[in-house]
Protein backbone atom coordinates (compact mmCIF):
# COMPACT_ATOMS: atom_id res chain seq x y z
CA UNK A 1 0.00 0.00 0.00
CA UNK A 2 2.46 2.87 -1.41
CA UNK A 3 1.37 6.46 -0.52
CA UNK A 4 1.80 8.22 -3.73
CA UNK A 5 2.39 12.44 -2.37
CA UNK A 6 2.81 15.10 -4.72
CA UNK A 7 3.78 18.89 -3.38
CA UNK A 8 2.87 22.47 -5.14
CA UNK A 9 3.09 26.12 -4.44
CA UNK A 10 -0.52 25.68 -3.66
CA UNK A 11 -0.08 22.43 -1.70
CA UNK A 12 0.21 18.66 -1.39
CA UNK A 13 -1.89 16.08 -1.82
CA UNK A 14 -1.22 11.93 -1.19
CA UNK A 15 -3.26 9.17 -2.49
CA UNK A 16 -3.11 5.55 -0.91
CA UNK A 17 -4.39 2.57 -2.83
CA UNK A 18 -5.71 -1.31 -2.45
CA UNK A 19 -7.31 -3.83 -4.27
CA UNK A 20 -10.72 -5.31 -2.88
CA UNK A 21 -10.70 -8.84 -1.88
CA UNK A 22 -11.12 -10.85 -5.23
CA UNK A 23 -15.14 -11.61 -4.46
CA UNK A 24 -15.24 -8.46 -5.39
CA UNK A 25 -13.47 -7.35 -8.79
CA UNK A 26 -16.31 -7.50 -10.63
CA UNK A 27 -18.54 -5.25 -8.29
CA UNK A 28 -15.41 -2.87 -7.61
CA UNK A 29 -14.31 -0.99 -10.87
CA UNK A 30 -10.50 0.14 -9.53
CA UNK A 31 -8.94 0.50 -6.18
CA UNK A 32 -10.05 1.61 -2.75
CA UNK A 33 -8.36 5.14 -2.85
CA UNK A 34 -7.94 7.43 0.49
CA UNK A 35 -6.86 10.69 -0.23
CA UNK A 36 -5.53 13.34 1.83
CA UNK A 37 -4.74 17.05 0.71
CA UNK A 38 -4.16 20.74 2.27
CA UNK A 39 -4.48 23.23 -0.54
CA UNK A 40 -3.84 27.42 -0.27
CA UNK A 41 -7.31 27.61 -1.46
CA UNK A 42 -10.59 25.51 -1.91
CA UNK A 43 -10.54 22.72 -4.41
CA UNK A 44 -13.19 22.31 -7.40
CA UNK A 45 -12.75 19.14 -9.57
CA UNK A 46 -14.84 18.67 -12.72
CA UNK A 47 -16.32 15.15 -12.60
CA UNK A 48 -17.57 13.87 -16.01
CA UNK A 49 -20.39 11.51 -16.96
CA UNK A 50 -19.13 8.10 -16.07
CA UNK A 51 -20.81 4.58 -15.37
CA UNK A 52 -19.79 4.04 -12.06
CA UNK A 53 -21.08 5.19 -8.55
CA UNK A 54 -18.91 6.72 -6.13
CA UNK A 55 -18.81 5.87 -2.08
CA UNK A 56 -17.26 8.54 -0.34
CA UNK A 57 -16.94 7.89 2.99
CA UNK A 58 -15.34 11.35 4.58
CA UNK A 59 -13.47 12.25 7.65
CA UNK A 60 -13.11 16.13 6.65
CA UNK A 61 -15.47 19.08 5.96
CA UNK A 62 -18.23 18.50 3.44
CA UNK A 63 -18.53 18.70 -0.55
CA UNK A 64 -20.79 20.52 -2.52
CA UNK A 65 -21.78 19.11 -6.00
CA UNK A 66 -23.14 21.28 -8.28
CA UNK A 67 -24.37 19.99 -12.02
CA UNK A 68 -26.78 20.96 -15.28
CA UNK A 69 -28.99 18.08 -13.15
CA UNK A 70 -29.38 19.22 -10.44
CA UNK A 71 -28.90 22.48 -7.81
CA UNK A 72 -26.27 22.58 -5.22
CA UNK A 73 -26.33 19.35 -3.30
CA UNK A 74 -23.89 19.17 0.14
CA UNK A 75 -22.62 16.23 2.06
CA UNK A 76 -20.06 14.86 4.13
CA UNK A 77 -20.03 11.02 3.24
CA UNK A 78 -22.10 10.68 -0.32
CA UNK A 79 -22.90 8.09 -2.76
CA UNK A 80 -23.28 9.33 -6.41
CA UNK A 81 -25.53 7.92 -8.82
CA UNK A 82 -24.62 7.42 -12.46
CA UNK A 83 -24.56 10.73 -14.26
CA UNK A 84 -25.05 11.26 -17.55
CA UNK A 85 -23.66 15.04 -17.50
CA UNK A 86 -20.82 16.38 -15.54
CA UNK A 87 -20.51 17.31 -11.94
CA UNK A 88 -18.30 20.23 -9.91
CA UNK A 89 -17.25 18.75 -6.19
CA UNK A 90 -16.18 21.88 -4.31
CA UNK A 91 -14.29 20.86 -0.79
CA UNK A 92 -12.69 22.98 1.60
CA UNK A 93 -8.45 23.76 1.89
CA UNK A 94 -8.46 20.50 3.70
CA UNK A 95 -9.40 16.70 2.47
CA UNK A 96 -9.45 13.39 4.19
CA UNK A 97 -11.80 10.71 2.94
CA UNK A 98 -11.58 7.36 1.13
CA UNK A 99 -13.40 6.78 -2.39
CA UNK A 100 -14.77 3.52 -3.44
CA UNK A 101 -16.36 3.25 -7.24
CA UNK A 102 -19.06 0.17 -7.51
CA UNK A 103 -20.60 -0.78 -10.53
CA UNK A 104 -24.28 0.12 -10.70
CA UNK A 105 -25.11 -3.50 -10.36
CA UNK A 106 -23.37 -3.76 -6.81
CA UNK A 107 -24.40 -0.65 -5.61
CA UNK A 108 -28.20 -1.53 -6.69
CA UNK A 109 -27.62 -4.55 -3.90
CA UNK A 110 -25.27 -2.95 -1.32
CA UNK A 111 -27.91 0.20 -0.99
CA UNK A 112 -31.10 -1.49 -1.96
CA UNK A 113 -32.43 1.27 -3.88
CA UNK A 114 -33.15 1.71 -7.08
CA UNK A 115 -30.84 3.50 -9.20
CA UNK A 116 -32.56 5.49 -10.70
CA UNK A 117 -33.28 6.90 -7.45
CA UNK A 118 -29.67 8.31 -7.46
CA UNK A 119 -29.46 8.94 -11.18
CA UNK A 120 -28.04 12.49 -11.88
CA UNK A 121 -27.74 12.94 -8.16
CA UNK A 122 -26.40 11.97 -4.61
CA UNK A 123 -27.48 10.69 -1.55
CA UNK A 124 -25.71 10.75 2.07
CA UNK A 125 -24.15 7.63 3.20
CA UNK A 126 -26.18 7.85 6.87
CA UNK A 127 -29.44 7.82 4.95
CA UNK A 128 -28.40 4.99 2.89
CA UNK A 129 -27.89 2.44 5.80
CA UNK A 130 -24.04 3.37 5.58
CA UNK A 131 -24.14 5.12 8.87
CA UNK A 132 -21.91 2.11 10.56
CA UNK A 133 -19.80 1.91 7.87
CA UNK A 134 -18.61 5.97 8.38
CA UNK A 135 -18.53 5.41 12.12
CA UNK A 136 -16.40 2.26 11.92
CA UNK A 137 -14.18 3.67 9.10
CA UNK A 138 -13.44 6.51 11.65
CA UNK A 139 -12.35 4.72 14.61
CA UNK A 140 -9.96 2.68 11.79
CA UNK A 141 -6.63 3.82 12.54
CA UNK A 142 -4.91 2.67 9.58
CA UNK A 143 -5.57 2.43 6.08
CA UNK A 144 -5.34 -1.10 5.66
CA UNK A 145 -7.89 -1.81 8.73
CA UNK A 146 -10.14 0.68 6.58
CA UNK A 147 -9.91 -1.99 3.66
CA UNK A 148 -10.77 -5.10 5.93
CA UNK A 149 -14.14 -2.81 6.95
CA UNK A 150 -14.46 -1.83 3.33
CA UNK A 151 -14.30 -5.72 2.16
CA UNK A 152 -16.42 -6.89 5.10
CA UNK A 153 -19.68 -4.34 4.41
CA UNK A 154 -19.02 -4.77 0.93
CA UNK A 155 -19.29 -8.64 1.04
CA UNK A 156 -22.04 -8.75 4.00
CA UNK A 157 -24.55 -6.32 2.27
CA UNK A 158 -23.62 -8.26 -1.54
CA UNK A 159 -24.46 -11.46 0.18
CA UNK A 160 -27.95 -10.76 1.17
CA UNK A 161 -29.08 -8.94 -1.40
CA UNK A 162 -30.26 -10.96 -4.69
CA UNK A 163 -28.56 -10.28 -7.75
CA UNK A 164 -30.20 -8.51 -10.97
CA UNK A 165 -32.03 -10.45 -13.20
CA UNK A 166 -30.27 -12.41 -16.01
CA UNK A 167 -31.52 -10.23 -18.62
CA UNK A 168 -30.71 -6.94 -16.85
CA UNK A 169 -27.55 -8.52 -16.32
CA UNK A 170 -26.92 -9.17 -19.94
CA UNK A 171 -28.23 -5.89 -20.91
CA UNK A 172 -25.66 -4.02 -19.02
CA UNK A 173 -22.65 -6.35 -19.00
CA UNK A 174 -22.93 -6.44 -23.03
CA UNK A 175 -23.12 -2.87 -23.38
CA UNK A 176 -19.89 -2.44 -21.20
CA UNK A 177 -17.56 -4.85 -23.16
CA UNK A 178 -18.81 -3.35 -26.46
CA UNK A 179 -18.44 0.31 -24.37
CA UNK A 180 -21.45 1.48 -25.49
CA UNK A 181 -21.54 0.31 -29.37
CA UNK A 182 -23.99 -2.44 -29.15
CA UNK A 183 -27.04 -2.20 -30.85
CA UNK A 184 -29.85 -1.87 -28.24
CA UNK A 185 -32.16 -3.73 -30.77
CA UNK A 186 -30.26 -6.59 -30.77
CA UNK A 187 -30.33 -6.60 -27.02
CA UNK A 188 -34.13 -6.63 -26.75
CA UNK A 189 -34.41 -9.28 -28.91
CA UNK A 190 -31.58 -11.55 -27.04
CA UNK A 191 -33.45 -10.55 -23.67
CA UNK A 192 -37.13 -10.99 -24.77
CA UNK A 193 -37.76 -7.98 -22.98
CA UNK A 194 -39.92 -5.08 -24.70
CA UNK A 195 -38.37 -1.13 -25.55
CA UNK A 196 -40.42 -0.22 -22.50
CA UNK A 197 -39.41 -3.39 -20.14
CA UNK A 198 -35.79 -3.23 -20.66
CA UNK A 199 -35.56 0.28 -19.82
CA UNK A 200 -37.16 0.62 -16.73
CA UNK A 201 -35.37 -2.79 -15.54
CA UNK A 202 -32.44 -1.28 -16.47
CA UNK A 203 -33.23 2.19 -15.13
CA UNK A 204 -34.06 0.39 -11.37
CA UNK A 205 -30.79 -1.72 -11.75
CA UNK A 206 -28.19 1.17 -13.16
CA UNK A 207 -30.61 4.45 -12.82
CA UNK A 208 -30.33 4.61 -16.84
CA UNK A 209 -32.18 3.32 -19.76
CA UNK A 210 -30.08 1.66 -22.09
CA UNK A 211 -29.54 4.07 -24.39
CA UNK A 212 -28.45 6.68 -21.89
CA UNK A 213 -25.66 3.90 -20.63
CA UNK A 214 -24.31 3.26 -24.33
CA UNK A 215 -23.75 6.74 -24.51
CA UNK A 216 -21.78 7.13 -21.04
CA UNK A 217 -19.76 4.28 -22.03
CA UNK A 218 -18.89 5.49 -25.57
CA UNK A 219 -18.24 8.80 -23.76
CA UNK A 220 -16.06 7.43 -21.52
CA UNK A 221 -13.54 4.65 -24.03
CA UNK A 222 -13.02 8.56 -25.28
CA UNK A 223 -11.82 9.87 -22.31
CA UNK A 224 -9.79 6.79 -21.91
CA UNK A 225 -8.22 7.37 -25.67
CA UNK A 226 -7.80 10.22 -25.52
CA UNK A 227 -5.57 10.12 -22.09
CA UNK A 228 -3.46 7.85 -23.89
CA UNK A 229 -3.23 9.12 -27.00
CA UNK A 230 -2.99 13.29 -25.97
CA UNK A 231 -4.39 16.02 -28.66
CA UNK A 232 -4.34 16.09 -32.03
CA UNK A 233 -6.36 12.73 -32.47
CA UNK A 234 -9.51 13.92 -32.16
CA UNK A 235 -10.99 12.19 -35.28
CA UNK A 236 -9.60 8.93 -35.08
CA UNK A 237 -10.63 9.10 -31.39
CA UNK A 238 -14.05 10.08 -32.64
CA UNK A 239 -13.69 6.86 -35.55
CA UNK A 240 -13.10 4.17 -32.95
CA UNK A 241 -15.77 5.09 -30.56
CA UNK A 242 -18.68 5.25 -33.10
CA UNK A 243 -18.54 8.61 -33.29
CA UNK A 244 -20.11 10.02 -36.80
CA UNK A 245 -17.22 12.73 -37.18
CA UNK A 246 -15.23 15.02 -34.81
CA UNK A 247 -18.57 17.23 -34.71
CA UNK A 248 -20.36 14.35 -33.35
CA UNK A 249 -17.43 13.64 -30.40
CA UNK A 250 -16.97 17.24 -29.73
CA UNK A 251 -21.35 17.39 -28.92
CA UNK A 252 -20.58 14.41 -26.69
CA UNK A 253 -17.60 16.37 -24.78
CA UNK A 254 -20.23 19.36 -24.61
CA UNK A 255 -22.95 17.31 -22.88
CA UNK A 256 -21.15 14.66 -20.82
CA UNK A 257 -18.18 17.28 -19.80
CA UNK A 258 -19.57 20.33 -20.29
CA UNK A 259 -16.44 21.48 -22.57
CA UNK A 260 -14.84 20.96 -26.22
CA UNK A 261 -12.53 18.24 -26.41
CA UNK A 262 -9.39 20.82 -26.59
CA UNK A 263 -10.89 22.39 -23.36
CA UNK A 264 -10.85 19.41 -21.60
CA UNK A 265 -7.84 18.49 -22.83
CA UNK A 266 -5.92 21.64 -21.69
CA UNK A 267 -7.63 20.88 -18.24
CA UNK A 268 -6.46 17.56 -18.20
CA UNK A 269 -2.70 18.40 -18.99
CA UNK A 270 -2.31 21.02 -15.75
CA UNK A 271 0.65 21.66 -14.64
CA UNK A 272 -0.02 19.82 -11.24
CA UNK A 273 -1.03 16.31 -11.30
CA UNK A 274 -5.06 15.66 -9.62
CA UNK A 275 -4.84 12.29 -7.21
CA UNK A 276 -7.00 10.26 -9.52
CA UNK A 277 -9.62 8.51 -8.11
Amino acid sequence: MAVHRHVWDGGWWEVEQALPDVRLRRHVVGPYVAWREGTVAPTVRRECAAAIVPLIVNFGPAYSLTSPAHSTQRHASFIAGVYDTWVDVAGATTADAVQVNLTPLAAHRVFGVPMSVLANASGAVDDLGGRSLIEELGNATTFAERVRLLDAFLLERLLRAPAAPRAVRYAYETLVAARGQARIAQLQHDTGLSPARLGAALRDACGMTPKQLAGVLRFEHAVRLARRAGRGSWSAIAFECGYADHAHLTRAFQRYAGESPRAWAARAAVAVPEPEF
